[in-house]
């Protein structure tokens, strides 16, 4: 596997799969977006919010996408919206992929453990 490919589990369009097989038509969820490695850092506060009012347009007027959090040093931002718009968002050419904020079961479980 090369270094910038990513497990086919957290591959974009299975990504928004996941998301939109857990979520109600319409409703929020909540995802990391990710852009690529020469997104200039100074510049991502911009380029998110002109990634987000793109994606809202394209979807049009039922659309809900909220930016959240901007990630300079993981050249990431957090997004609450829709998964249509998500999907649009997730389609635009600077970004590299997304993952769903909330992950279940990622850390390792403890083993062996007794009665205190």
């Amino acid at each position: 596997m090369k270094p910038d490919e990513s497990s086919p589990q957290w591959s974009v369009p299975e990504v928004l799969e996941k998301l939109r097989a857990r979520t109600a038509k319409g409703a929020a969820v909540s995802a990391q977006v990710f852009l690529h490695d020469d997104t200039p850092a100074e510049n991502l506060q911009k380029v998110a919010e002109k990634i987000v009012d793109a994606a809202r347009k394209k979807v049009g007027k039922h659309a809900t996408a909220e930016l959240r959090k901007v990630h300079q040093l993981a050249k990431s931002f957090s997004i609450q919206a829709d998964v249509d718009t998500l999907s649009a968002v997730a389609n635009t050419p600077e970004v590299k992929t997304i993952l769903p904020s909330e992950i279940p079961d990622i850390l390792p479980k403890p083993r062996n453990v007794g009665p205190a």
